[in-house]
């Protein structure tokens, strides 16, 4: 299940993130409508987060995701990935992620997680829980 578990959390990423568009199509086949996510000081439900993710589509160009490290234990996989992404205005927004994940019935039900942006302006700061 752990294996499995890593694989999910990758095509998700892949998925949702690396694509110029996603639909709620594809992000209710990889996340439970009871997802919960926590970041930065942020709480966002799945519907926040659709809200997130079309909101980052707006703002980012092209983002890439390198996993430096994928931890699965049970029904939590814990991740440290590199973010390097580039906004439609052109400015490049870099960072480190550190992030746990829990997984129940093959979906993605809750993410912990706090992100260290070490090259973003200060008006994309906010690119990990804007809405």
């Amino acid at each position: 299940m752990t294996e499995e578990n890593k694989l999910l959390l990758k095509q998700a990423f892949k998925a949702i993130f690396e694509h110029d568009v996603v639909n709620e199509e594809t992000i209710a086949a990889f996340f439970s409508k009871e997802y919960r996510q926590w970041v930065d000081g942020h709480e966002l439900d799945y519907q926040d987060f659709i809200k997130h993710i079309q909101a980052q589509k707006k703002r980012v160009a092209t983002v890439s995701i390198e996993f430096k490290s994928m931890i699965a234990e049970h029904d939590k996989v814990a991740t440290v990935h590199l973010i390097d992404a580039l906004t439609k205005e052109g400015d490049p927004v870099r960072g480190k992620v550190i992030a746990q994940f829990t997984i129940k019935n093959k979906k993605i039900v809750a993410c912990e997680e706090l992100t260290f942006l070490h090259e973003a302006k200060e008006k994309d700061r906010d690119l990990g829980s804007v809405r």
